[in-house]
């Protein structure tokens, strides 16, 4: 793809939550989900799948992980969560069956993961 076919990059903003979602995960699959975020913000590349209401947003598939993100305006999103796609998916259908009209957004009852050991931690 030549530099001019290369639509304009988008800027992206990164919640709390999603933050610590990333640090929560061990650092090789953090980087690859990090280049597949980049992927899409450079070339709008990647399979990407507009949510279903009651939930806004979008979500972005990296692997076995999940990245959520609301589009604020063309050249603007925000990251609020990344989940492992079992999580991803219990918790989707646990909103849906609830109703919940809010966005999906990471759960703050969800204990941090330290990232060296993988335990919970008490923060």
């Amino acid at each position: 793809m030549s530099a001019d076919a290369a639509p304009e990059r988008i800027a992206v903003v990164w919640s709390p939550e999603s933050r610590a979602d990333l640090r929560a995960i061990e650092r090789e699959t953090a980087m690859q989900i990090l280049r597949c975020v980049d992927r899409y913000l450079a070339y709008r590349a990647g399979d990407v799948k507009k949510l279903k209401p009651p939930l806004t947003g979008f979500r972005l598939r990296c692997g076995d992980y999940r990245v959520f993100f609301g589009a604020e305006a063309e050249n603007h999103i925000e990251i609020t969560g990344v989940r492992n796609r079992r999580e991803a998916t219990a918790e989707l259908k646990d909103r849906s069956a609830r109703g919940s009209p809010a966005p999906w957004r990471c759960s703050p009852t969800r204990p941090a993961r330290s990232a060296r050991s993988g335990r919970a931690t008490n923060r």
